[in-house]
């Protein structure tokens, strides 16, 4: 927390550290929960930056929020999409709503919820492996799939398929995995058996005609047009 404590009294250089804070005043009980309160009104004006900042780029915004009961994001080890070619506008821009391991208040999400419609895509919730994690470990999972050139692959493959199928294609590939791992095969022969399934892979893509899979009716909307939203004073 030093550098969240040094941005808020102003000490150190927020652009190198990445860290800024915003100073809401006091808020009172009967306005903190209400759409007229200080930090509801700064996050509609931050999420409305990020959607301009996406669309000066060609690109698309998204928000991230860490759910015990969303989809277990993994990349399988490889920095690459499964399933996306390139064929939407990519996810440029992502904001990610971080909680404590329980979660974050009924009487507060609903604000939240609705300040994130102001993105082009839908809110993803989704579960890192381990299941219920502190905020910091959490955010530490999500920057290192993002430094190792995961995340945003991740990202198209779940726009690209849809929730329903991305979770379907989630769980048949780690069943896949556990049953190679657990078999008592020798190491040769689950390497010919991964180089097969590989090699059966590729003819198939080359017989297949070129672009990625069509969304089924369980996929993302397209991106929203813009959304006004309220304009918000900075504390």
């Amino acid at each position: 927390l030093r550098a969240a404590i040094h941005a808020a009294r102003g000490n150190g250089n927020s652009e190198e550290t990445g860290v800024h804070a915003v100073d809401f005043g006091k808020v009172y009980p009967d306005k903190a929960q209400t759409a007229d309160a200080p930090h509801v009104q700064w996050l509609q004006s931050y999420i409305q930056e990020i959607w301009q900042k996406a669309e000066q780029s060609g690109g698309v915004s998204l928000g991230l929020m860490l759910d015990l009961d969303g989809i277990e994001l993994s990349s399988h080890g490889i920095p690459g999409s499964f399933f996306s070619k390139g064929a939407q506008p990519p996810i440029t821009d992502v904001v990610i709503l971080l909680g404590g391991p329980n979660g974050i208040e009924e009487t507060v999400m609903p604000y939240i919820e609705e300040a994130f419609k102001g993105l082009h895509l839908p809110t993803c919730k989704v579960l890192f492996p381990g299941g219920k994690h502190h905020s910091y470990v959490a955010l530490s999972e999500i920057l290192t799939f993002h430094d190792r050139g995961f995340l945003r692959h991740i990202f198209e493959d779940y726009r690209t398929l849809g929730p329903d199928r991305y979770q379907r294609w989630q769980t048949t590939m780690k069943d896949a995995l556990k049953r190679l791992a657990s078999s008592s095969a020798s190491a040769e022969t689950k390497m010919r058996a991964v180089q097969a399934l590989a090699q059966r892979s590729l003819k198939k893509r080359k017989e297949a005609s070129p672009g990625p899979p069509e969304p089924n009716s369980s996929s993302w909307p397209q991106p929203r047009e813009k959304k006004r939203l309220r304009s918000a004073n900075h504390h």
